[in-house]
């Protein structure tokens, strides 16, 4: 199918839902996410959530502030201390499970105070072809991804938000955490992480990304 096709199936599915929670990273796959939501459930009955944690960088919160002056939306911060997480900052090569089962495990806490049953995420087609020991995680804990169901894969999501929505191309970039720069089994340390951030953030004040 194509990706109109595609973009109705997503539609289709996310109407089975009174109301979700968004779990919004502030890049590109999550707020094409959030957008099909808000305009298929309307902003009252959708709450994003960003996540913030020493992985986040100022790029990150600068695309969250780019993305929230393109769409009208409920946004709410959370922040969580992953620096006593051992599996997680010893960066083995499953960090992105046990990061994930933290992450969402919260996330899902946070609906059922707000009366949400439920949670979803930003998930596409195109991350089956890669290495994501994250989404054995989000299937545990029964995360729905209505990116991956409707089989949007992320060049698609990238032709749509440049061409119906004109995004600058920093934000078609990808944005995963900055624990992604570190071979495995290298001790992360929130100094490291914050001068790498910093470091990244200066390469993209200067066109560089």
């Amino acid at each position: 199918p194509g990706a109109e096709q595609k973009i109705e199936t997503l539609r289709t599915g996310l109407k089975k839902f009174p109301n979700v929670l968004v779990a919004f990273s502030g890049g590109k796959d999550s707020f094409f996410l959030l957008k099909h939501c808000v305009e298929t459930l309307g902003k009252e009955n959708v709450a994003a959530v960003f996540v913030m944690t020493r992985f986040i960088t100022r790029n990150d919160k600068k695309r969250v502030k780019y993305f929230r002056e393109l769409l009208d939306f409920h946004l709410e911060t959370l922040e969580i201390d992953l620096s006593t997480e051992k599996k997680i900052m010893k960066n083995p090569k499953d960090r992105c499970y046990h990061c994930k089962k933290k992450i969402f495990s919260l996330l899902k806490e946070k609906a059922l105070e707000k009366g949400i049953d439920v949670v979803v995420d930003g998930t596409t087609y195109s991350d089956l072809d890669e290495y994501r020991p994250g989404l054995q995680a989000i299937e545990e804990l029964t995360i729905v991804s209505p990116m991956l169901d409707a089989r949007i894969t992320s060049p698609e999501i990238v032709e749509y938000l440049r061409d119906e929505i004109c995004i600058e191309a920093f934000y078609l970039t990808s944005s995963t955490c900055t624990a992604t720069r570190f071979p495995y089994d290298m001790d992360l340390t929130e100094e490291l992480l914050d001068v790498f951030g910093e470091v990244e953030s200066y390469f993209v004040e200067h066109g560089i990304y």
